[in-house]
């Protein structure tokens, strides 16, 4: 790209080395597009470091003071870092048993003020004073190409060397490792930087990688295809469990549904047979004495009828303390003789 060149006409917004001119994302330097969610941007093709908040750096303790450090991190000035921006509690004077001039150290940058002065601190994840392992150095331009699109570049390293690998944004890249692996990572990090501007590089990498692991591609690509498989299997596997798991709560949760509506009928029902009885009750209650007789035609079981004004059978009661019911009748008949 170049300066005045269009990037995109996308609904994005313009990142470093970009502005916007009405709807459309224009390049303002000479360098490389690129297109990374919802930002457009152009990597430099060269040029000084400059540090921006929230960059990760790797700098080298240059200078040791009584309550700070001194870091060089490849901008236009060094970063001092003050003790109360470690993770430890330093007492003034002692900063020499912690950091030492020539330590190298992953630190972010946390103010910039307009003249370029920067201020840094080692408190956050992942940054820490490094032990061991080597540093390779790139233009910091050819940064978001060693990393790659959404870490796709730096994880092929990783994959094909077993490296752990820490990318400075100022261009220093920290690898661990087996002393080959460390070889091998360096040649393809270098071969991207060298080669950043050409199409298909991620092609090329991988080629790179296989030959110096001595791989060969097409077996590679078939146990990637296996792999692919076995791990299709098994999402299958999980799917199907997942299904069936989701039957069986769904069976149970019906179940329990019916259960309850089978509760709740059964408690209707006593329910309903309570209100019955105590509707006899209360029918029986309303019956006098001399409304109840024993019947003639009964079977002589103890069991008499209990009859209402209407002449019906209400309630069994003990035939024995009953009178019979032609008595009770001629009781009736004489009495209406008397009156």
């Amino acid at each position: 790209m170049v300066p005045g060149q269009i990037l995109t006409a996308e609904d994005i917004r313009p990142g470093l080395g970009a502005y916007q001119v009405g709807g459309e994302i224009v390049s303002a330097t000479l360098g490389i597009k690129n297109v990374d969610g919802s930002y457009a941007s152009v990597i430099p093709l060269g040029g000084q470091y400059f540090p921006r908040v929230g960059d990760i750096v790797i700098g080298n303790i240059e200078d040791v003071g009584p309550s700070n450090w001194l870091i060089e991190i490849a901008a236009p000035y060094p970063a001092p870092m003050h003790v109360n921006e470690v993770p430890w509690h330093v007492e003034f004077g002692e900063t020499t048993h912690f950091m030492k001039a020539g330590d190298v150290v992953i630190v972010r940058i946390i103010k910039v003020t307009m003249v370029g002065r920067v201020q840094v601190t080692m408190e956050g994840p992942g940054l820490r004073k490094l032990q061991g392992g080597q540093i390779t150095t790139v233009p910091h331009s050819k940064v978001p190409r060693i990393i790659g699109t959404k870490g796709s570049m730096i994880s092929l390293i990783k994959k094909y060397t077993g490296c752990r690998l820490v990318v400075g944004q100022n261009g220093r890249i920290w690898i661990d490792g087996e002393p080959d692996d460390i070889l091998i990572a360096i040649g393809a990090i270098q071969m991207i930087a060298e080669q950043a501007h050409v199409h298909g590089l991620t092609n090329n990498v991988k080629e790179f990688l296989q030959r110096a692991k001595g791989i060969d591609p097409e077996v590679e690509a078939e146990e990637e295809r296996k792999a692919a498989e076995a791990r299709r299997a098994e999402q299958e596997r999980r799917r199907a469990e997942q299904e069936k798991k989701r039957a069986e709560q769904d069976k149970k949760r019906a179940e329990e549904k019916q259960k309850k509506a089978e509760m709740a009928a059964e408690s209707e029902k006593q329910k309903r047979e309570l209100e019955e009885e105590e509707d006899f009750d209360d029918e029986y209650d309303s019956i006098t004495d001399d409304n109840l007789c024993r019947d003639p035609n009964g079977s002589g079981d103890g069991i008499v009828t209990i009859l209402a004004p209407d002449g019906e059978s209400l309630m069994v009661v003990d035939e024995e303390e009953l009178p019979p019911c032609e008595e009770l009748d001629e009781k009736e008949d004489k009495k209406k003789e008397d009156d």
